[in-house]
């Protein structure tokens, strides 16, 4: 796509270019100044506005998708192993791995581009009124026929000028981009279909260009110098070598070779020498003189505004189209699949599936895997996935390893024990259900909960998804069980996703596996609750309020030993915003019954948490006994407070050997009805860049 796009502009915009190219010439004011008159002789400057084509005709497919292969590989690449810590931002910010991925692809590119460069302006340039019928391309390459390795003597100074044309370029443009996306994202004006983002695109692409263009026009006026004397110098180079050949014996370069009485020895040796010289000399500017040296002249000649910035209104008006073109075409003709496992589903606006839940029911209820590409925007539905078999769900984002930039919100609005929805099971409100049967993720009441039916099979086996939101937004403070996600019965991964409610946002219930790494869940009241199995890696509890607890299990009696219960690990517990006033009120759960089990282990706690850290589930029914386990191991931070724990005499402080038995996913999650661990093959270990 971007090759097409680059070779569909090239053609619209090459007349700009030549016309910039002669405005920088030196020789500007000999060829297309009238000297009587010393008016523009427009007749000689508007013709053969096409000179030169053929050879950005033959080098831009090839160098425009050598661009954008290594630019999108490169990106993707830093992208995916960029380090990015718990509730903080990627150590490199996303502006410098854009600026770094555009250089190097623009390295790579311009190796294949300066001898169409040099080709092109200096056909640019010749006079096809004075009667040469030869083709102005065909009459370049003859200067170069003695030495072609001269075609990239200007590698350098294009390089110069397309480096920092591009650093700044990109940056300008994704943020543009991402701006003009989040604005109408706002106004709820975005529809996201492949023409309004061709549009966003060109017009982002299109000013950024502009801007990097005119400040980089000096660095460009140098390069067309340097470039324009390429030719000279390899006519030159070609006069001289015909002056050897009529002077005696020469070598494979065409110098001179001396009679020195070494005969074959001799011719070798200077051919060696002239090899030698011919490829050193790809790397020096054609012209003897330096960038900086012409710089000087140019400024002495015609000062710094009409001597390096000449032509730079023309240039920033053709990158402007130029860009805003390219881009948006590239953009348009992208396909979002790309990169994705054979047989994706897509999901978006003007898509076959415009939403989730359609994609998920057109899915055979087998075991084959499955993957669902969702494309930006909010979805407003109920997800519920009952198949046994593997299925993935990955959201499109430019920010993969950090969930608070995810671009995919699944919202659903509804809460129960309210005055105004009466009372049901909390099953009926959760965004996200995974479970085999309706009747397994019911959450009922009473000490045991629902009572599943015997001979309920296990549901999924393997549900992962990646980088979308699960927002379950019925009033913006706890009204009642409000869920974003239930799991019951069935395995599930979420990686850089994010869950937001303000009561019971997570809810894992019987037989359920979860596993969410580098995540965000929010909530007020009790939001991770449950019967199963939940591991916490690396990830943000969001504190928007407080009321009962952070968690609140129900342990299960089972004929085998079962280490059912929550586990937060090397993450932080935050206040969502600092206007919140809750400092030292907020516990770090309650038992919903004695079997309650969760650890803290190597987390940061601010000074939301209360001093004794966890608390009882009321005073007239504590629901603690020898079989509750609310625990912390080596937590820190000022919401840790060793002196309030001992005083509250409710959180366990674990030594190693009490934390040893739940310190790995492989001691703490066992596999549906037999209870035996290790059930972990469903994690994915090393989450990698999905639907970038």
């Amino acid at each position: 796509a971007g090759a097409f796009a680059a070779f569909t502009v090239d053609l619209l915009v090459y007349p700009l270019d030549t016309l910039k190219t002669r405005f920088q010439s030196p020789d500007y004011n000999r060829l297309y100044l009238d000297k009587a008159t010393n008016a523009v002789n427009k007749q000689v400057l508007f013709r053969g506005l096409y000179q030169g084509v053929g050879s950005v005709i033959i080098a831009t497919l090839p160098s425009s998708g050598a661009f954008f292969t290594t630019y999108e590989g490169v990106k993707s690449t830093f992208t995916r192993y960029n380090p990015t810590f718990s509730g903080s931002s990627p150590l490199l910010p996303q502006p410098l791995i854009h600026s770094a991925a555009s250089s190097i692809a623009e390295l790579v590119s311009c190796a294949i581009l300066t001898p169409a460069e040099v080709i092109k302006q200096n056909a640019q340039m010749v006079d096809t009124a004075k009667g040469d019928k030869a083709n102005a391309t065909l009459q370049t390459i003859a200067k170069f026929r003695s030495n072609p390795l001269a075609l990239w003597r200007g590698y350098t100074a294009l390089a110069g000028r397309n480096l920092p044309f591009t650093a700044l370029q990109f940056p300008i443009f994704e943020k543009l981009k991402e701006g003009i996306k989040k604005h109408r994202e706002d106004r709820g004006t975005r529809t996201n279909t492949l023409l309004e983002n061709g549009l966003i695109t060109a017009a982002s692409a299109g000013s950024a260009g502009a801007f990097a263009a005119v400040v980089t026009t000096p660095v460009d006026v140098v390069k067309t110098r340097i470039m324009l004397a390429a030719a000279s110098s390899a006519a030159e180079d070609q006069g001289n070598n015909a002056k050897s050949k009529s002077s005696g014996p020469v070598d494979a370069m065409g110098r001179s070779v001396q009679s020195n009485g070494e005969g074959l020895k001799g011719a070798i040796q200077n051919s060696k020498e002239g090899l030698k010289d011919a490829i050193q000399n790809v790397a020096k500017p054609v012209s003897r003189k330096g960038s900086i040296q012409i710089a000087r002249e140019i400024i002495a000649d015609q000062g710094v505004v009409k001597g390096l910035f000449r032509g730079g209104a023309l240039r920033a008006v053709w990158t402007l189209i130029g860009s805003g073109l390219y881009l948006g075409v590239y953009e348009s003709g992208r396909n979002p699949l790309q990169g994705c496992p054979q047989g994706t589903l897509l999901v978006g606006a003007g898509q076959k599936f415009t939403s989730i839940q359609s994609a998920v029911l057109s899915i055979p209820n087998n075991t084959v895997p499955y993957y669902i590409l969702v494309l930006p925007g909010n979805y407003t539905e109920q997800v519920n996935v009952t198949r046994p078999g593997p299925l993935t769900l990955l959201a499109q984002t430019k920010y993969p390893n950090d969930n608070t930039k995810n671009s995919v919100n699944v919202i659903w609005h509804n809460a129960t024990g309210t005055a105004s929805t009466g009372s049901y099971d909390n099953a009926y409100t959760s965004t996200l259900t995974i479970a085999p049967t309706f009747n397994s993720s019911l959450t009922g009441s009473g000490p045991t909960g629902n009572q599943v039916p015997a001979g309920t099979p296990f549901g999924n086996t393997d549900f992962r998804a990646y980088n979308l939101n699960f927002i379950n937004d019925y009033l913006p403070y706890s009204a009642g069980p409000s869920l974003a996600l239930s799991v019951s019965y069935a395995n599930a991964g979420f990686y850089y996703c994010g869950f937001y409610s303000y009561q019971d946002t997570v809810y894992i219930g019987k037989l359920g596996n979860a596993y969410m790494y580098n995540s965000t869940v929010a909530g007020q009241t009790d939001f991770l609750y449950g019967f199963g199995t939940l591991w916490i890696q690396s990830s943000l509890l969001s504190l928007r309020s407080c009321g009962g607890g952070i968690t609140a299990w129900k342990g299960t009696n089972t004929t085998f030993v079962n280490h059912y219960g929550v586990y937060i690990h090397d993450s932080f517990v935050r206040a969502a915003n600092s206007s919140l006033n809750i400092v030292g009120k907020c516990a770090l759960g309650r038992p919903w019954n004695a079997l309650h089990r969760s650890i803290f282990a190597n987390t940061y706690l601010d000074d939301s948490i209360e001093p004794s850290g966890y608390i009882k589930w009321s005073a007239t029914d504590p629901r603690v006994n020898g079989n509750t386990t609310m625990a912390e191991y080596k937590d820190y931070g000022p919401g840790w407070n060793a002196t309030g724990r001992a005083a509250g005499n409710v959180t366990i402080v674990m030594t190693d050997a009490e934390y040893a038995p739940y310190s790995t996913l492989e001691k703490v999650f066992q596999g549906p009805f037999t209870g035996k661990f290790g059930n972990t093959k469903w994690i994915d270990r090393k989450p990698v860049v999905h639907g970038n």
